[in-house]
């Protein structure tokens, strides 16, 4: 939907959380996993209609993706950077 949008930020638990709106009213929030290094950023896209990719560096360095296809996020594939 193309009024949808998606808000990431790291929590007090140091995971990466999401939140999206889609068009009308805001879910909740939900826990993706994975703890982002110090100063290190999320970079999400949105690859096709209803589905987010995002990559990270977390404090272990390594290499973080995680996918949410329709509404559900994919167990987290980990690799050393």
């Amino acid at each position: 939907d193309v009024a949808s949008l998606d808000c990431f930020a790291r929590g007090a638990d140091g995971q990466m959380w999401n939140i999206g709106f889609d068009g009308s009213r805001w879910g909740a929030w939900t826990a993706v996993g994975g703890r982002p290094a110090a100063g290190n950023t999320p970079s999400c896209v949105a690859r096709s209609l209803g589905r987010v990719d995002c990559v990270i560096v977390d404090s272990a360095n390594l290499l973080v993706h995680g996918s949410n296809l329709a509404g559900t996020w994919r167990p987290i594939i980990a690799e050393p950077v």
